[in-house]
């Protein structure tokens, strides 16, 4: 196991993971529009991402003072944090291409998480949290993409 998971506590760690994932959030919206010439919507993308920035700086701030003796982060603390991950990558992909977007498996990695951090009760909540985020980006796709743009058509079920 890497020395900076040894020396860390869980909620510090998924800290740490959420920064990372900012930093790569950024850096693949610039390379979309820029790189791919792809227009996504930069207002609510660096909205969110704000916001989570905002978020993860406040916790860190929180969780470096009120609990720098605690090693051990409680269940709750953890829970918050990872259904803040669903969340903000839900809004992400809500607003560049919702469930047709490849990056709709990343809502599997707070699965994960949570499933070697929360007690069972704790990790179900995150995974219908992951499924309801899910379903509510497939069912906001418009229904030609839902068809592969194909035509409604219903003169195939006239007998």
């Amino acid at each position: 196991m890497p020395q900076f998971f040894k020396r860390t506590s869980q909620i510090q760690a998924i800290i740490a993971l959420r920064s990372i994932a900012i930093a790569i959030q950024l850096l693949l919206i610039l390379f979309v529009n820029l790189g791919l010439a792809y227009e996504l919507p930069w207002m609510p993308l660096v909205s969110v991402i704000s916001l989570e920035v905002l978020f993860t700086f406040c916790s860190y701030l929180y969780y470096s003072r009120n609990h720098l003796s605690e090693k051990k982060a409680s269940q709750r603390a953890i829970l918050v944090q990872i259904c803040a991950d669903i969340i903000f990558l839900s809004l992400l992909l809500f607003f560049s291409g919702g469930a047709t977007n490849a990056f709709v498996s990343l809502l599997l990695i707070p699965i994960a998480i949570a499933a070697v951090t929360l007690t069972p009760l704790l990790l179900t909540v995150v995974a219908f949290l992951a499924i309801a985020s899910y379903s509510i980006l497939l069912w906001s796709l418009p229904m030609s993409v839902m068809h592969g743009n194909m035509p409604v058509s219903y003169t195939h079920l006239r007998a």
